[in-house]
């Protein structure tokens, strides 16, 4: 609706004049020659903003201005007067009924800048009537600012948040109040974009640093210009806290796999042969058992440093779990000068390293893949890890490169290849179970389904190698779904056996069975063949299997419609993890092991791994850690709260039948014994 003014002038001239200006600008504008007309008019049109000549024969404007304002409190009065007129402006001042004064002659642009003024100060009479109560008590702290920059009001909201009083902030130009916003910045932003949005670490008058997301927008008046802003800023600290922890591996420093495959796509250069090179260290758990868990993580910081001191600074290093490492090899001009690079770095990486038993040799493997730049950092280290996998499945080493014959053409994998189609109908599929425990008392929860492969001339085949494959050749679908039916057999068995209706079972998916349309449908038809609850299936994916984050998210939801459970499996270790928790239907989230690795020793990792359990619990999404191997890592995670625990500390992974019985032997505990140590 147009904004309604209306003139009062003894002067038909005058009105018609200022009444053809103010519609030209769209204002809905009314006039008078008699001010004794104005009142019913204001009534009539609902006039919002009355412009009036002081010196008329009838009423002289200050005395009109004080009959409107006995009436009409709302309106606004803008008094015309020569500059000799002082007696009137005194008069109209004085009784508290002048918006703005103009001095006549008035001019064009001083009249459409006092009008933007008396429209502005409407509409936040009208936040003040109508808003004012929400803005107060808004948990988002808001400023109002003036077109000139001024800070017109602050809510409670922001005096609290910012530790600041009402005095401190209410007049203050806005860029002297919070000076890490660039004026010039704020200006272009909203110039393009009609809003402005930044985010920083500020600190509190106390010292403490604080992250806060900015959200600035202006409010249009008739003449589409800015007529004040409003600033609003939300605290993200926790939230930047946990996705600076999902970039950064604790331990050593170092980037973890996300950013480091952000970091490289980015360096990438045309023309360019660039090479991922993955290693660990062989037969690590071992190490990590014998030496302690202390003295395994010191070796690892170690193995950080040194490897940090023999990669050039430009390219990227990162620690994407437990003892496997990543790095970018650039600058080498062929595929040999890179293997043997990779190959001196292994070599060197092997020690000694001075423990506080001794010195210390180790063995590394690596896998390597080298490729134009043209090519995807994440394809490359998929290769990499590959080869590396290749590597520790058949104790190769301490290299292999990557080829496209090494998993395409070479003997082993056709082999594989051609084996894994008759493994189905050979009965060389084995489920394994790994139970969950309750967090409060270690009784028997439920167990995550873990595929095996019993190859008859090659024995266990790693899972990396086989999914992979299965995967590639179409085989993962009905893989996948006989995966599911022999879960929830075991499933319906230990209900019958044990008499527990609430266990559950969780099975891993696979990438590409997202992409199958029959999944739903095929889940729920073995559900109710069973006569099973929807509630006691939960389906495992990775960030990883969300490339496609739409059709994810249709499946994802399509599950949660029928009352199935999907689980997001390694939270934390993604960049984007804290972004899916509010983007997708999840009903539980399951912290990977590098987090609870480190409980014991390391108070910073306790604070995040509690804030991500709390983060959590705030969406409604039940806890799972994995990879519990300790007493006092049960311990620390019963306390802050989390709900179900899985790993070597209860069980390593269990055939079917065998479950029940393990249950039976399991001691229900009061964990509160642990809070001394390992001992019972």
């Amino acid at each position: 609706m147009k904004q309604r003014i209306l003139v009062v002038d003894d002067e038909v001239n005058n009105v018609n004049a200022i009444v053809r200006l103010l519609r030209r600008q769209d204002y809905n504008c009314f006039g008078t020659t008699d001010p004794e007309d104005a009142l019913p008019l204001i009534e009539q049109h609902r006039i919002r903003v009355v412009i009036s000549d002081q010196r008329m024969p009838k009423m002289q404007g200050s005395e009109l201005f004080e009959k409107i304002k006995q009436s009409y409190p709302d309106v606004l009065c803008i008094l015309l007067s020569a500059y000799t007129d002082f007696d009137g402006l005194t008069q109209a001042i004085n009784s508290g009924v002048l918006f703005k004064f103009i001095s006549k002659p008035w001019r064009r642009e001083e009249l459409l800048a006092v009008l933007d003024d008396a429209f502005a100060h409407i509409e936040l009479q009208r936040l003040n009537k109508l808003g004012m109560q929400a803005y107060s008590h808004s948990d988002e702290a808001m400023l109002i600012i003036d077109r000139y920059w001024r800070v017109t009001s602050a809510n409670a909201a922001y005096i609290n948040e910012r530790h600041q009083s009402t005095s401190d902030v209410v007049g203050k130009d806005l860029f002297e109040l919070e000076p890490s916003l660039s004026a010039e910045q704020v200006h272009k932003s909203l110039q393009e974009a009609g809003e402005w949005q930044g985010r920083f670490w500020l600190p509190l008058p106390d010292g403490a640093l604080r992250f806060y997301a900015f959200v600035l927008r202006g409010v249009e008046n008739q003449g589409g210009e800015a007529a004040y802003y409003t600033l609003t800023l939300n605290d993200q600290t926790l939230q930047q806290q946990v996705e600076a922890a999902h970039q950064t591996d604790l331990l050593t420093g170092l980037c973890n796999r996300q950013a480091f495959l952000q970091r490289n796509e980015k360096q990438l250069h045309a023309g360019q042969y660039f090479g991922v090179l993955t290693l660990d260290v062989v037969n690590f758990r071992q190490i990590n058992q014998s030496l302690g868990h202390s003295a395994a993580d010191q070796l690892l910081l170690m193995l950080s440093q040194r490897l940090q001191s023999l990669v050039p600074s430009s390219q990227a290093v990162a620690r994407i779990g437990g003892d496997h490492f990543s790095v970018l090899m650039e600058g080498l001009n062929d595929w040999e000068a890179m293997r043997q690079q990779a190959e001196s770095w292994l070599m060197v990486l092997r020690g000694p390293y001075e423990l506080s038993g001794g010195e210390l040799f180790i063995a590394l493997r690596g896998g390597l893949s080298i490729g134009p730049s043209q090519g995807s950092a994440q394809k490359r280290m998929q290769e990499a890890e590959t080869a590396l996998a290749y590597a520790k499945q058949y104790e190769l080493g301490p290299l292999i490169v990557y080829d496209n014959g090494l998993m395409n053409g070479a003997r082993e994998r056709l082999r594989l290849w051609s084996d894994l189609h008759r493994a189905l109908e050979r009965e060389e599929f084995e489920l394994l179970f790994q139970p969950k425990v309750s967090a409060l008392d270690g009784s028997w929860k439920g167990a995550e389904a873990l595929l095996r492969w019993h190859h008859p001339m090659l024995g266990a085949i790693n899972p990396d190698i086989f999914v992979t494959l299965a995967e590639e050749s179409g085989l993962i679908m009905p893989i996948g779904r006989w995966v599911i039916a022999r879960a929830l057999d075991a499933l319906q068995s230990w209900r019958v056996e044990t008499g527990n209706m609430d266990l559950h079972v969780a099975v891993n998916m696979s990438p590409a069975q997202l992409s199958d349309q029959g999944l739903v449908q095929l889940v729920v038809e073995e559900l109710e063949r069973r006569q099973l609850p929807p509630s006691v299936l939960e389906l495992e994916i990775t960030e990883t299997q969300m490339l496609e984050p739409e059709k994810a998210a249709a499946v994802i939801s399509d599950f949660a419609r029928k009352g199935i459970k999907v689980v997001l499996d390694d939270f934390g270790t993604g960049y984007a993890s804290f972004q899916y928790l509010r983007q997708f239907e999840f009903s539980c989230v399951k912290l990977d092991k590098t987090f609870i690795d480190s409980l014991e020793s390391k108070s910073h990792e306790r604070v995040l791994v509690k804030a991500m359990i709390d983060m959590a619990h705030s969406l409604s999404l039940t806890v799972v850690a994995e990879g519990v191997e300790r007493n006092s890592q049960w311990f620390y995670l019963k306390s802050m709260g989390c709900d179900l625990l899985q790993g070597y500390r209860f069980s390593i992974a269990l055939p079917a039948q065998a479950l029940p019985e393990w249950a039976r032997q399991q001691p229900v505990l009061d964990v509160e014994w642990m809070s001394g140590g390992e001992g019972i």
